[in-house]
């Protein structure tokens, strides 16, 4: 069995960083190839409909594709087939390799036991054959293709229209995929006209679905512990990931490591991690993170490895906010350094920078100073903006070193 490795946690941070593509030179290819790269390396691509900046999704692409554009996304979804939406982290987008690896998902929708599921369950008893029926002759439809036989408005997705219970159901049933998407607005159709012939379909075995479960999240994110592990995909088995580890280190796959005070055993893909291992330089690379990001997705780890406690507020309360309803992370080289409340104001074409908070260990230089002006013209381009408002930062100094972009 293989001896735990000690490493420093700054070596974690950076291991944690070039795993999830923010740190050093990542070689991807241009274009959509680019975008396809992302996602089968990250294994998951999170959606959100907060549209306040633009959306998780999308931002956490442009942050590792520069030249990033919406209908790359488009394209791979619904032209080439090689990315499919369904639960991973919350929703997501995934390799469509993958497919076969959530199919274990489909049971639990299939005989619901929960007396929310149950009653969608019965009150589209009759409906889903219909709809099934229907697209089946006339192709990819979405909730709107459909009437509202409840006659009453909708008030939240847990008062969706039966057509709409009925789809979702389907959908996550795997007899419905999502075939693409038109403004944000899903269009489904029957699983065998989106899958790709090529694509395995065959159920894993145990083993098979708990090594993709360990091996997809330590290749997202480098060192990680088991509970780490446990929350990069939903829906997992947690008793199947414990074992599968002991053996998988065992037999010298995965490599423990120890962190510096961290109390918790880390592991890594022995292979991967010997390829990067160590990484001695220091790269002071600025990014504008969103707050679903998969590098801070799990909170948690977050503090543990990075010192950096965050806490989303758009589901707090105005009144007991301490930093803004959306804020995004400031990452600088190996580091969390601070915190960015911001709106885009699409009709102005305005990028309104509420605040700025700096970490009050973070010593402030004059590169950092002038990435972050330079990343903050990029993020407002991203958001089709033209121009740059700040109102005030923390510390108050720094908006005469940022004065230029005002």
């Amino acid at each position: 069995m293989t001896s735990p490795l000690k490493i420093t946690s700054t070596q974690a941070r950076r291991l944690a960083l070039h795993a999830s593509l923010l740190y050093g030179k990542s070689q991807l290819p241009k274009k959509k190839e680019g975008v396809l790269a992302v996602i089968n390396h990250l294994g998951y691509i999170q959606m959100d409909t907060i549209s306040v900046v633009e959306r998780a999704h999308l931002h956490i692409l442009w942050t590792r594709c520069p030249d990033f554009k919406p209908e790359y996304l488009h394209q791979l979804q619904s032209e080439d087939r090689n990315i499919f939406e369904y639960w991973g982290h919350a929703m997501s987008y995934l390799p469509m390799e993958d497919y076969r690896f959530y199919m274990h998902s489909f049971k639990r929708f299939n005989k619901p036991d929960g007396k929310w599921s149950k009653i969608r369950f019965e009150i589209t008893k009759t409906l889903r054959p219909k709809i099934l029926k229907r697209i089946k002759n006339e192709g990819a439809l979405g909730s709107k293709d459909f009437e509202n036989s409840s006659g009453k408005k909708a008030n939240g997705w847990w008062d969706f229209k039966p057509a709409k219970i009925a789809l979702e159901l389907l959908y996550w049933q795997g007899k419905l995929m999502i075939s693409e998407r038109q403004n944000f607005h899903r269009k489904y159709d029957l699983t065998e006209r989106v899958l790709s012939n090529h694509i395995n379909t065959k159920p894993p075995t145990q083993k098979e679905q708990a090594q993709f479960w360990i091996y997809r999240a330590l290749q997202s994110l480098g060192v990680a512990s088991v509970s780490d592990i446990k929350k990069h995909l939903y829906h997992c088995d947690k008793t199947l990931i414990t074992n599968e580890v002991k053996k998988l280190v065992k037999s010298s796959k995965l490599l423990p490591i120890t962190i510096d005070d961290i109390s918790e055993t880390y592991y890594a893909i022995k292979d991967n991690f010997e390829t990067i291992y160590p990484i001695k330089k220091q790269v002071d690379k600025l990014h504008i993170i969103s707050p679903f990001d998969n590098a801070v997705i799990n909170r948690d780890r977050l503090q543990r490895l990075f010192d950096f406690t965050y806490t989303i507020e758009c589901y707090v309360p105005k009144p007991k906010r301490k930093f803004g309803y959306f804020v995004h992370l400031i990452s600088w080289g190996d580091k969390f350094v601070g915190r960015l409340d911001m709106k885009a104001d699409r009709k102005a074409k305005e990028l309104i920078v509420h605040n700025i908070f700096l970490e009050d260990s973070f010593k402030l230089t004059e590169s950092f100073s002038k990435a972050l002006e330079k990343k903050l013209k990029l993020y407002a381009k991203f958001n089709n903006c033209t121009t740059i408002s700040l109102s005030q930062s923390e510390p108050s100094s720094f908006i005469a070193a940022l004065s230029k972009i005002i």
